[in-house]
């Protein structure tokens, strides 16, 4: 599963342990570089330091409960001990994550298919790729210790990391109990204020106009006939009708979300989650306007199935050293794709699948949208 620096959103609690940033003597079985304290500790005291956190990997606990309906604020804005192998987790509450120091991932603990209440392990290959070795409801310490986290790994769908797990069955977590702090001055809300709902920004003015979902079942659309000359004539006119506004629901990982896109004639695209926390084209960040989000519709099938290429552009992140005026990171052409691309009879409804090789296997999202004004 290769990782730059961006989640999925809306894909797991994931705890991102990842990226070449470890020796690789350390990736072996039992807490390397834990330290020896002078006295056992007790394992449901949290931890108030690394050293500390790691003296308690060497004798974590022995009996376990599942996690009750876990959350994001369950386990942002702290730092965790990895066990084995050690590394240090820094989760902050604005989405910026670091491993050892370094950064890694947006949404480090996002949530995924939060019916299932799973968590799922992305574990070190080298600098820039982690492989998702296994997931499944997480754990906390018996007795309701929930600085203590576990969760399931299973080495034989392990792949290129089989050699680095040495049977490893589990991940354990334990964090570090955050220093107290002065109590903030309390800060005196405006007598006035008035709630305002979340806001299209532009190029979006057009959103609160789009009517309501279809209620008509989707009627295929004919079939391109004849000469060469025809099926040419049919495909342009296929482009032609996927320009302009679209509003839907984009389906992943078990959950809906509502989107919004906007597809001009000259092969730019904007689009945009109307959900927190998430992206039109699945990654959180991607909804933020560039030249370089482009989109091509190079290719139809005899049945009228259409497919292309649709480009990311993730902003320059702060945390990773880039500046606010460094272009945008795009992926390799070719690496994010649109497939299975339909119009219905009537060119009012757009139905594709968006496929991301971003990691292993790849990632699929269904939309299905409907025009707008």
């Amino acid at each position: 599963m290769s990782y730059r620096s961006w989640i999925l959103s809306g894909v797991a609690l994931s705890i991102s342990a990842c990226g070449g940033i470890v020796p690789s003597d350390s990736l072996t079985a039992g807490a390397q570089g834990a330290s020896t304290a002078s006295t056992p500790l007790d394992f449901s005291i949290e931890p108030a330091s690394v050293d500390e956190a790691r003296a308690l990997c060497a004798r974590p606990p022995t009996e376990w409960e599942v996690t009750p309906t876990p959350a994001p604020s369950d386990y942002a804005g702290s730092r965790w001990i990895m066990c084995n192998p050690s590394l240090v987790l820094d989760v902050n509450q604005n989405g910026s994550s670091t491993i050892e120091g370094r950064p890694y991932s947006t949404w480090g603990f996002a949530l995924q298919e939060p019916q299932r209440e799973t968590m799922v392990v992305v574990f070190p290959i080298d600098d820039t790729n982690g492989y998702g070795i296994g997931s499944g409801r997480p754990e906390r310490a018996r007795g309701g210790f929930s600085h203590w986290l576990r969760l399931p790994v299973d080495p034989n769908d392990s792949g290129l990391l089989a050699p680095k797990l040495n049977g490893m069955t589990e991940a354990t977590f334990v964090r570090i109990k955050a220093p107290e702090r002065a109590p903030e001055p309390e800060v005196q809300a405006p007598e006035e204020a008035v709630e305002q709902g979340p806001q299209p920004p532009e190029p979006y003015p057009w959103v609160a106009s789009c009517p309501a979902p279809p209620d008509e079942s989707w009627v295929p659309r004919a079939l391109p006939t004849g000469s060469i000359d025809d099926f040419r004539a049919y495909f342009d006119a296929f482009r032609a009708q996927v320009v302009g506004h679209w509003r839907g629901q984009m389906t992943a990982f078990g959950t809906s979300r509502p989107v919004t896109f906007a597809f001009e004639s000259n092969g730019h695209y904007s689009g945009m989650c109307l959900d927190a926390l998430c992206g039109a084209l699945v990654y959180y960040r991607t909804d933020a306007e560039s030249d370089a989000k482009q989109y091509r519709l190079d290719n139809m099938n005899l049945d009228g199935v259409v497919s292309g290429t649709i480009d990311l552009a993730f902003p320059p992140q702060p945390i990773m050293g880039e500046s606010p005026n460094d272009p945008p990171w795009v992926p390799e052409v070719g690496t994010t794709r649109l497939e299975k691309v339909e119009l219905d009879a009537s060119g009012n409804r757009l139905r594709f699948d968006f496929v991301s090789h971003l990691q292993s296997p790849p990632t699929i999202a269904h939309y299905d949208l409907w025009r707008c004004p």
